[in-house]
């Protein structure tokens, strides 16, 4: 249902907007190098407070900050840390207010220092693509024809290649399906392809002598595995088991396409070396999972692992649809169906979740959190 605001509505918004202007222009001076991103929420904080407004974000499901903070490439609405500004970064500052009962909200990104050309560049199409449409804005507008005005400014700007472009680029790549539990590679197995998952999840297990299997990664779309011959240097056996965690598409190239790609332009080995940081850091997650003797904690741990890696936002928390089964969490974690049955009827009959076609949604997962032993 769409509420049309009255004249009074819009000066209170207006009100609020001014609140929100401010804090931008305050953070925007003090935003340089050395400060700490919780130095800058204290600003918005100290601002909201005199105005007598509300912060829309500080205390909202949890939410601890006054700002969303999120420097280079950490993902829209970080929380605020100690982080110290660099020279060079770029910052993109959320902030709302509330001021009887209506919002105003806005987010803008400053460079701190002496930031790159291409950072800078970004910036300047960003700031032109939102400015076509506020023209654009009026009564009976289509928010399409909107939409199409931002993407046609947006392709203005020469998107650097990624990891999934160079992979499918390379000869002898090749896309395939491949279906939930069904195994993409055995330990032991020539390292002969690399993999890039397109869309789906997938999980990386080491099976020991006794017939052990532990999972030791659960990895995202643009996660790249199967890469042990190009840091060995050489044609090397699989080392992990490699398990379609859901339904997977994955790109496929040669390990010696690779190779020859990296040879030719050290950017391919720069995107490489950043997709396998996200995979070492994918493993160490699961490790520190794993960790955990206690089987409830460990459920728990998992639980937030995927909320983060595969979780959307949803009207009634964080939904996790990879629709999983309980024997599926159970070997992933080292555990029998029974005991994980029992352990997420606990966390239903706590109100923390609720499962729904296999899909899971935890109402909060900072509560969640609270339930680690």
């Amino acid at each position: 249902m769409i509420t049309y605001k009255s004249k009074e509505d819009f000066l209170n918004m207006s009100i609020a907007g001014k609140v929100v202007k401010s804090i931008h222009e305050e953070i925007r001076n003090n935003a340089i190098e050395g400060v700490t991103l919780k130095e800058l929420d204290l600003i918005a904080k100290k601002i909201i407070e005199i105005s007598k407004c509300k912060s829309n974000f500080y205390e909202y499901r949890g939410y601890p900050s006054y700002i969303c903070a999120s420097p280079n490439d950490v993902v829209v609405h970080g929380i605020p840390t100690d982080y110290r500004l660099k020279d060079g970064d770029i910052l993109s500052i959320d902030v709302g207010a509330v001021y009887n009962g209506l919002h105003a909200d806005a987010a803008t990104t400053y460079g701190i220092g002496s930031v790159s050309n291409d950072a800078k560049k970004l910036m300047e199409t960003t700031e032109s693509a939102l400015l076509g449409a506020i023209d654009l804005v009026e009564d009976g507008q289509a928010l399409g024809t909107i939409g199409e005005k931002i993407n046609s400014i947006g392709e203005r700007f020469p998107i650097n290649k990624t990891l999934m472009d160079v992979i499918k680029g390379l000869d002898g790549a090749s896309s395939e399906m491949v279906e939930r539990s069904k195994t993409i590679f055995f330990p032991g197995d020539p390292a002969e392809r690399v993999y890039l998952i397109r869309r789906g999840a997938v999980r990386l297990s080491r099976v020991y002598e006794s017939g052990e299997e532990i999972t030791v990664a659960m990895l995202r779309e643009n996660s790249l595995f199967g890469v042990l011959s190009l840091l060995t240097g050489h044609r090397s056996d699989r080392f992990y088991h490699s398990i379609a965690f859901t339904r997977v598409e994955i790109i496929t190239a040669p390990a010696n396409s690779v190779l020859r790609a990296i040879e030719a332009d050290a950017s391919v080995g720069l995107l490489l070396l950043q997709g396998l940081s996200s995979r070492i850091l994918q493993t160490e997650t699961m490790i520190e999972t794993l960790t955990h003797r206690d089987m409830s904690s460990r459920l728990v741990s998992f639980l937030m692992v995927l909320c983060r890696d595969f979780g959307v936002a949803s009207e009634k928390g964080i939904t996790i649809d990879l629709r999983l089964s309980h024997q599926a969490i159970a070997e992933a974690i080292g555990s029998t169906r029974v005991t994980i049955t029992r352990l997420l009827g606990d966390l239903k009959d706590s109100g923390l979740l609720m499962i729904d076609k296999k899909k899971i949604t935890v109402f909060d997962p900072i509560a969640l959190a609270k339930r680690f032993n």
